[in-house]
């Protein structure tokens, strides 16, 4: 076929949506938009592996989507640790019988001004959210390589393209998860895989409310979004769960914005 022929669908729309039989991991999943989007990648027919720090929350999530019906396990993960990264993706194999995609979701979000940071605070922000991304990239990219490509689908934020107050070395390091996920698509795409980012705004998550107790932030964002609301933590796992399907096989390299329209003013 030629590389500018567009193949005929197969498949209608919405049954292209659907994760039937994929093997899937999410990392963050015991709480806000990891849990939202293990549950949901399970209802569209994921066996999902549930990862987190906290490992009695991703226990509960993994019993939550068995007493639906679904299939899934769980493990504890510290993605800032190569070794328990490595362990994880091992774990995704043993447990689910393969990998074919991931959701890279988890992080901190500390707030705080740049000139009062410690340099071990500097160092433990960008150990979770920028080296934990590059752990989890290398070994899940390292497995697909070897099993016919997958997708993946990395947690940026909208504060990977601009600042917002108070949170210097959180906005530093999702500005290099977004340039990460644009280099592993540009470097690995041929080899059928794919990586994009989701870069939402304000979702109202425990972590979330959690920065929002700080008043000069809470006041910066009040009126930041033209859509009039926050968000919830399902509408960034519909866009991940999306990414993830076969309804987004010509998308890769990308970051989309799922913000209320912050990103527009």
């Amino acid at each position: 076929m030629s590389p500018n022929t567009i193949p005929a669908a197969d498949v209608d729309g919405y049954a292209s949506l659907r994760l039937d039989g994929r093997r899937i991991l999410v990392t963050g999943a015991a709480q806000g938009i990891g849990r939202e989007a293990a549950l949901l990648l399970a209802r569209r027919g994921a066996r999902v592996l549930v990862a987190d720090l906290d490992a009695r929350g991703a226990d509960a999530v993994r019993d939550e989507i068995r007493a639906a019906g679904g299939a899934a396990a769980a493990t504890r993960v510290d993605i800032a640790d190569e070794e328990s990264v490595a362990g994880m993706v091992a774990t995704a194999v043993h447990e689910l019988g393969g990998l074919d995609g991931a959701f890279n979701n988890a992080g901190i979000s500390p707030a705080g001004a740049l000139h009062e940071l410690a340099l071990d605070e500097w160092d433990r922000v960008l150990a979770v959210n920028l080296t934990g991304a590059f752990l989890c990239l290398k070994h899940e990219i390292a497995h697909l390589l070897e099993h016919g490509g997958g997708s993946i689908v990395n947690a940026a934020s909208r504060s990977s393209t601009v600042a917002s107050p108070r949170r210097p070395a959180y906005i530093a390091a999702k500005h290099g998860v977004l340039g990460l996920t644009r280099s592993a698509a540009a470097d690995y795409s041929r080899h059928g895989i794919r990586v994009n980012a989701i870069l939402p705004g304000v979702i109202l998550t425990a972590m979330a409310e959690a920065a929002l107790q700080d008043p000069e932030m809470a006041a910066a964002r009040a009126h930041a979004h033209p859509i009039g609301r926050f968000g919830n933590a399902a509408e960034p796992a519909e866009l991940a769960a999306f990414l993830l399907s076969d309804a987004a096989s010509f998308i890769t390299g990308s970051g989309y914005f799922v913000d209320g329209g912050a990103n527009a003013i």
